[in-house]
């Protein structure tokens, strides 16, 4: 077995690491990794240090983990030098078992394992392999983090096709070295098993660095789903007009409760709407409507129709009105008029809801001053929305 042990760089300070990470942990709530069937308790108010954490990604001979043996595990964890890169590389068969119980005993020392797929891919196949040579399993208290499953439902926003690890490294403005996949390594492994030959082993622990080095940088992604998933306090509300002085948009400028700065700036036009999350600051510009909206009664039968006066009246009051001045109501004439200035809502969530038609899709809710008083209230409406621009349907 060869051990390659390099200090690494991060590009990012490490009281931010460490808050990303545990916010992450956090955020995962109950969602405790199926390849950890033993773990425990979920992640508490309790902060994990950096050395408490282990990276790592592993190289294979092919997808199965039954037939085809491992040939590296990468590994980066924090010491008190900094970040070091630790690469077990086996040269012959016969050395997995040994890279496998060198990896396990950098995990003694961790509580929670950070990868990229590793819920799919990394850690059901170390597993295995350790079955299969007769060694322990990866400690079961041990917490995982997967960045892939972290960051892929947010691709979308962030205006991505693919979330391979190259194309998040690629976003970030990241560039490697290396330019071949894990596939195209596995016949150059195999060369290297009977000639072990220096450009080969080169290769080899180039492709498992630059993707140790770039899963690190992916950890500024984290910011993300912590970011556009939790609390945010308004800091400035403006309602922008037109040339014609007729309301146009409404701008809402807000900011998330942790001390969150996202990697690069996120722009994104939907639905009428434009949202733009730069640094730590949220801009969203809202189109603001005009006119008469109705609100359908919910009982129908209790009310009479005024088809002169086009609206809906409780037959309480309706039986004083001339018979030949009411109407039975029906549900889509079971409703009273509202004129104002009025903002779309992804749901029901501010009341009276208002609607164009009896069919109507689009819910509208009164514009005032003070609408968003209510902070959980403004906090389910700005997440409603974030969902729209997130599902990329808008």
């Amino acid at each position: 077995m060869i051990i390659r042990k390099k200090p690494i760089n991060i590009n990012l300070p490490d009281e931010q690491l460490t808050l990303l990470l545990n916010l992450s942990l956090r955020h995962k709530q109950t969602d405790t990794s199926p390849c950890f069937e033993e773990a425990g308790s979920t992640p508490d108010d309790s902060t994990l240090l950096l050395d408490r954490f282990l990276w790592f990604d592993i190289e294979t001979t092919g997808l199965s983990a039954r037939h085809c043996p491992l040939y590296l595990i990468g590994c980066v964890r924090r010491e008190k030098e900094g970040f070091v890169r630790y690469q077990f590389m086996t040269q012959c068969p016969e050395d997995e078992a040994d890279v496998l119980s060198a990896f396990l005993d950098l995990c003694d020392d961790a509580d929670c394992l950070v990868h990229f797929n590793g819920d799919t891919f990394d850690v059901p196949y170390v597993r295995e392999r350790c079955r299969f040579h007769g060694l322990r399993d990866i400690p079961g208290s041990l917490i995982g983090l997967d960045l892939l499953k972290m960051i892929r439902p947010w691709r979308r926003l962030l205006g991505l096709s693919g979330c391979r690890q190259k194309d998040l490294e690629r976003y970030l403005g990241l560039f490697r070295e290396d330019k071949y996949d894990g596939g195209e390594l596995i016949q150059i492994y195999y060369s290297y098993e009977q000639l072990h030959r220096d450009d080969l082993y080169d290769l080899l622990i180039l492709h498992n660095g630059d993707d140790m080095d770039g899963m690190m940088e992916l950890c500024k992604l984290l910011a993300v789903p912590l970011f556009f998933d939790g609390r945010y306090t308004l800091k400035e509300m403006e309602l922008a007009r037109y040339q014609n002085d007729l309301p146009g948009e409404l701008i809402l400028s807000v900011q998330p409760a942790e001390r969150l700065t996202l990697p690069r700036l996120i722009s994104v036009l939907f639905s009428g709407c434009a949202l733009r999350a730069e640094e730590n600051l949220l801009t969203l510009r809202l189109p603001i409507y005009q006119g008469t909206l109705k609100y359908f009664y919910p009982n129908y039968r209790d009310y009479y129709y005024l088809p002169e006066e086009d609206y809906a009246i409780h037959k309480s009051v309706g039986e004083f009105v001339d018979k030949e001045h009411r109407k039975k109501a029906t549900a889509a004439t079971c409703y009273t008029k509202k004129t104002g200035l009025f903002l779309s809502q992804p749901s029901v969530i501010y009341t009276p809801a208002l609607y164009e038609t009896y069919k109507g899709k689009t819910v509208f809710f009164s514009y005032e001053d003070d609408c968003f008083s209510d902070p959980d209230k403004f906090n389910d409406f700005l997440h409603g929305i974030i969902a729209i621009a997130k599902s990329g349907k808008g």
